[in-house]
This record gives structure tokens, sequence and C-alpha cells, in this order.
């Protein structure tokens, strides 16, 4: 991301600030022993995550927008991103990223278990989700 943002890629910045964040919600998923491979749905069980205490709230917004950032620079060019608000988009994936990296690391299995059941509780309805 700083090497795009240097080089005023701001469509390459805007995409690797997402991924960054998408990654790392995976990162945690991954940990909870789930798999979701639709970044929809990944950012669905990331609202449940919030809702639950295991994330802020703010970072479900946050990776919102990133995502529709990263739609609307890669594949509509809707509006062209200033250099500060690529500067702000990378700054924001950075914190995102580590607050990911601690919530992971700060998981209990009390936890883990409580948002697995709530899952294949979701899952037997929408009969959808790999757990």
């Amino acid at each position: 991301m700083t090497a795009a943002l240097q080089i005023k890629e701001t469509d390459w910045t805007a995409t690797t600030a997402y991924y960054a964040r998408y990654f790392a919600l995976y990162a945690l998923l991954m940990k909870i022993g789930v798999k979701s491979e639709i970044h929809d749905c990944t950012i669905n069980i990331a609202k449940l995550l919030a809702k639950n205490k295991i994330l802020n709230p703010h970072l479900i917004n946050d990776i919102t927008k990133a995502k529709q950032t990263r739609i609307d620079t890669q594949y509509y060019v809707t509006k062209e991103l200033t250099q500060t608000d690529s500067k702000n988009n990378t700054e924001a994936a950075r914190k995102f990223v580590l607050q990911l990296e601690q919530a992971t690391e700060n998981i209990t299995s009390e936890q883990i278990n409580n948002i697995r059941a709530q899952l294949n509780k979701a899952r037997e309805t929408a009969g959808s989700l790999s757990v």
C-alpha cells in the first residue's frame, strides 16, 4: 500500500487497503473454524462478531466502505480518489489490521464455541456456511 501511495496509484491503494482488511478478517474466521469465501458473507459474519462484542462495530462500517471504494475505483471509476483519500484509507487499513490481529489473539474458546453455535443455527436455516 505504501509503495502504491507513493506513486499515486489510488486504485491500487484502494484495492490493497480493502484486501488487507479482508484477509485480516478471514484469518480471524479461520481461527474460529469458519471458511467463508464470499466477501458479503464474510462481512455479515463480522457483524455477528461485533454483536457478540468480539469486534468493534465501527470495523464493520470500515470494511464495508473500503469494499465499496475498491469496487468504485477498480470497476466503475465514479470519482477520482485524492491522494489524501488514499492516505487516509491506507492508515485506516493499518489500524483495522492491527485491531483484527488483537481480536484474533484475544478470542477465547468460549467465544469461539458461542459463535460456531450461532453460525450452525443460521446454517440450518440458510444452508450455505461451511463450519
